[in-house]
């Protein structure tokens, strides 16, 4: 239910299905995942960073739920975390091509320019459209500050 209820719009009750989920069954991982999404969608970024790295830690084989925890901690201003994390997810999974855009926008705003553009160049190889800010901003349901990031890089590049 929470998936329809973020899906149409209905935050509060995506909140409370996801909730009423893991007061259910606390180890359930996914209803973590979509509390940490309806979170950051009503811009509670502290909240949803706690439900992330709850459903990395109950599913650690999952790159897209550390991939979200990187991009809220990047959201809340601590680029050093986000970052370590960015980089074992492209260690780890080469081919992860949001991870890579999302690393590339994280580095350039550290001024580490050069590696922002491998980053970047390795992600567009997988997947063009993360040139695209109109479609990064629109699709990928990143937080604003990695948006902003990725829009300064985009700029420059």
């Amino acid at each position: 239910m929470s998936s329809a209820g973020l899906a149409l719009g209905r935050f509060e009750e995506a909140i409370n299905d996801c909730k009423s989920a893991i007061e259910r069954d606390p180890e359930e991982y996914a209803a973590w995942f979509n509390l940490g999404n309806v979170d950051a969608r009503v811009k509670k970024y502290e909240e949803a960073l706690t439900a992330y790295e709850r459903a990395s830690l109950l599913a650690p084989g999952i790159a897209g739920y550390r991939l979200k925890e990187a991009l809220i901690l990047f959201q809340l201003q601590r680029s050093q975390e986000a970052r370590k994390l960015l980089q074992g997810l492209v260690r780890k999974y080469p081919n992860y091509a949001e991870a890579h855009a999302a690393l590339a926008a994280v580095l350039w705003s550290e001024g580490d320019r050069s590696r922002a553009e491998e980053q970047f160049s390795e992600a567009t190889k997988r997947e063009p459209l993360y040139g695209d800010l109109r479609w990064v901003s629109l699709e990928l349901l990143w937080p604003p500050n990695v948006v902003k990031a990725m829009e300064n890089f985009l700029a420059i590049a």
